[in-house]
């Protein structure tokens, strides 16, 4: 079963426009990160210079979702989600093509300031565990117009409580701190679908998932610095 992507495109309010899948010259592409969700991802659509649907389905803030068929996935995964942040039409020889910048919906935590219910940009946590912390600003997000989301059971709770007070934090400053006050070895992510994660890591001998350096690896690098030793 020969691996293929379908790319649908949809309007910022959920109405389907066209589907790319032909016309994609190029590989879907992106960095994911621990602490953090999917980075941009470039798409290359075999369309011309003048003419390749600027307003019709190449417009900015439409939303675009890959999906990867093969063996293990017949009806489909989702792969990678995000709206249209730039695009830029080129002529490259003899050739023709859009390049199309997505970008997921995690970057919105960056820019949005975390403010309660009336309007305030000083939200309160006492005595409160971390996860439901989380919960509760993701909630905060939302009201504020954001898409991640968290569901029953993409969150799980620490045990412990905490206290803090946000000042002026955007949402991303303010789930960065919650995983400061978690216990050792949790972490947090975002998946293509918007779903906001927090876990405990696998701290088990024994690896529940095998990649292989060259096939599902293709950049890994590890960091040792100073500042991290107190």
């Amino acid at each position: 079963f020969r691996k293929q992507y379908e790319y649908r495109v949809y309007t910022n309010t959920g109405t389907f426009v066209a589907n790319w899948s032909n016309e994609v010259l190029s590989e879907p592409s992106f960095r994911m990160v621990i602490n953090g969700g999917p980075g941009d991802m470039i798409i290359r659509l075999n369309r011309a210079f003048d003419s390749f649907g600027e307003g019709v389905d190449v417009v900015l803030s439409n939303v675009v979702k890959v999906y990867c068929f093969d063996r293990d996935a017949p009806s489909g995964i989702l792969l990678y989600s995000g709206f249209i942040s730039g695009y830029r039409p080129v002529i490259e020889g003899q050739s023709e093509y859009i390049e199309i910048t997505l970008l997921h919906c995690v970057t919105e935590m960056l820019y949005i300031m975390l403010r309660d219910g009336t309007g305030s940009t000083e939200v309160v946590k006492n005595s409160t565990d971390p996860s439901q912390m989380l919960k509760d600003v993701i909630d905060l997000y939302r009201a504020d117009g954001g898409n991640v989301n968290y569901n029953a059971t993409s969150i799980d709770m620490t045990g412990i409580t905490a206290s803090y007070t946000f000042k002026t934090y955007k949402v991303k400053e303010a789930v960065d701190k919650i995983i400061e006050l978690t216990p050792i070895n949790w972490y947090w992510f975002v998946r293509a679908d918007n779903t906001i994660h927090m876990h405990l890591s696998n701290l088990t001998a024994s690896a529940t998932h095998a990649v292989v350096i060259g096939k599902h690896v293709s950049r890994m690098e590890t960091w040792r610095r100073i500042e991290d030793l107190v």
